[in-house]
């Protein structure tokens, strides 16, 4: 034993994993470390195969870490992996030991690899269990969320590319029944896997149901692209409506992430959700860059008119925060000054009638970008002012029971 491991080993006891194995274990059942019953890291054999023979090859990122399989094999010629990658062998656990990889669950058991042996990430523990223990078994263990937890206790390496040991698996003392009675609990746990993943399914489905529902009520709220308008509705542009006012330009050289005396936080398209968001991504800028007319007001909506994403530009959404901030260049302010309400016209901004309108507006290759002139020209549906009321109260209602949903 290595001045190394016993050094693990004494660290493992106090607090730890350790501490909970002390409790009295069922008849037949024994206490074993990890390395008495699986090889950690075992040699690799001398393979002798032609350069292009396909080979079974997984990196890190096809492993699903949710369901701890492995979920996209990929082939690779043997002569480009059979150096510097791990080995691994039909039935062998791959146990990622770098972090975050390591916590969030990378661990898998390899299956169906070609030839019955192949190679992956050199972030990979590789355990292989002898004839008396099953895979499933040791897999099933290794993942819960206590002994990842407990393993973070024990990394070693730079912050950022900490990685979990060989000796922490040799050494981890584990419950081991007899193999009648893991077969029997593997059969329990893969039942009721399966039920968790019928369940995450069926939530899933449900969740993209609810994700759905903003948008039909918003074709229930507004007149559809093409039909009449209700009674007492008109049609008016945004610019009988409101005022447009462009982001702040400002400086590189004047850019703080950080707040300094006499600076204005700003806004920009990353800090448009379906709320403005401003605990977050703010850069600060002196206050002589802003003019008073560019200071957000409660009611003002901001809208991104310059982006690389062409789901971005014409995103906006309504400001209801009483604060000190403005909007940067690839931004504008729309405010609303007469007969519209700024949470009607915010609301009208998500619909299907001002979408179209954005799709055919937006210009640019690498960069989408809409027009003051011709924002200032979008027609929009306007109901009386009570009915206004009236639909925001509705889609208030609807949308906040979509957030709870």
């Amino acid at each position: 034993m290595t001045a190394r491991m016993t050094a693990h080993i004494i660290a493992m006891r106090p607090g730890g994993w350790e501490e909970r194995m002390d409790k009295p274990l069922p008849a037949g059942w024994r206490r074993v470390r990890l390395g008495e019953v699986c090889d950690i890291n075992p040699a690799r054999p001398n393979l002798q195969f032609p350069d292009d023979r396909l080979t079974t090859f997984i990196p890190m990122r096809a492993v699903d870490d949710e369901n701890g399989v492995i979920a996209n094999v990929e082939e690779k010629p043997f002569g480009v992996i059979k150096k510097g990658y791990t080995y691994f062998q039909e039935d062998d656990i791959l146990f990622a030991k770098i972090t975050p990889c390591m916590q969030n669950g990378k661990h898998a058991i390899v299956s169906n690899s070609m030839g019955g042996f192949g190679f992956g990430s050199t972030e990979f523990h590789v355990i292989r269990c002898s004839q008396f223990i099953l895979s499933q078994w040791i897999h099933f263990f290794l993942r819960q969320p206590r002994i990842l937890q407990d393993a973070t206790r024990y990394f070693s390496g730079a912050v950022g590319q900490q990685r979990v040991p060989d000796s922490y698996l040799l050494e981890l003392r584990i419950p081991l029944p007899p193999l009648d009675e893991q077969q029997r609990i593997v059969a329990i746990l893969n039942e009721k896997m399966a039920a968790v993943q019928q369940a995450r399914r069926a939530a899933e489905e449900q969740l993209r149901a609810v994700q759905a529902l903003p948008a039909a009520y918003l074709r229930q709220a507004f007149p559809q692209p093409g039909q009449p308008l209700p009674a007492g509705w008109r049609r008016v542009r945004l610019g009988e409506v409101c005022e447009l006012i462009r982001g702040v330009s400002f400086d590189k050289s004047a850019v703080n992430t950080i707040y300094f005396s006499g600076s204005v936080p700003i806004l920009r398209a990353g800090n448009i959700g379906e709320s403005l968001i401003i605990d977050k991504d703010l850069i600060w800028i002196p206050r002589e860059y802003i003019s008073q007319q560019q200071y957000l007001q409660i009611g003002d909506i901001v809208i991104c008119i310059s982006s690389g994403s062409p789901s971005v530009v014409g995103k906006s959404a309504i400001n209801e925060n009483d604060f000190l901030a403005s909007v940067g260049a690839f931004c504008g302010i729309i405010r609303p000054i007469n007969d519209i309400l700024a949470k009607y016209l915010s609301y009208w901004m998500r619909s299907e009638d001002f979408i179209i309108w954005r799709d055919l507006q937006a210009r640019g290759a690498n960069i989408q970008n809409l027009r003051f002139s011709e924002i200032f020209k979008i027609s929009i549906p306007l109901p009386p002012l009570d009915e206004q009321q009236r639909i925001v109260a509705i889609l208030n209602e609807k949308m906040a029971a979509v957030q709870q949903a």
